[in-house]
């Protein structure tokens, strides 16, 4: 009798230790999974703040360049990673940056006469 109460507990034992071998490996594919998705979020928001960046860069000197009454030149950003193109109205009070040659607005900074921020907005 004692022999078929060891057997059966034994066998229970391996079933368990099967049972927590596949929880375990589960639990282990669910942290690698997280960890791959974490990875790649971060990898879009750092491409995500680059461009902001460079997007405050162009919309700065631009404001620069009007407050300080000089001709608005933007060509040293015309050769970008982001292949942005830029547009500014005719009495050179409004910038529009759009990706590539798309209608999409990156950025729009519109300034008054006297060089005052009226608008400064992302992705319009």
């Amino acid at each position: 009798m004692r022999k078929r109460i060891s057997r059966f507990k034994r066998a229970l034992t391996i079933e368990y230790a099967i049972v927590m071998m596949a929880l375990v490996a589960a639990f282990v594919g669910l942290i690698l999974i997280t960890a791959q998705l974490t990875v790649s979020n971060a990898t879009h928001y750092r491409t995500y703040t680059e461009q902001k960046a460079a997007l405050d860069e162009i919309g700065d000197e631009f404001i620069r360049q009007v407050t300080e009454g000089e001709p608005v030149d933007l060509s040293e950003f015309s050769e970008n990673d982001y292949n942005f193109t830029f547009q500014i109205s005719d009495d050179e009070r409004t910038l529009t940056v759009h990706r590539g040659n798309t209608s999409t607005a990156a950025l729009i900074v519109a300034l008054d006469e006297d060089g005052g921020l009226i608008t400064y907005r992302y992705g319009a």
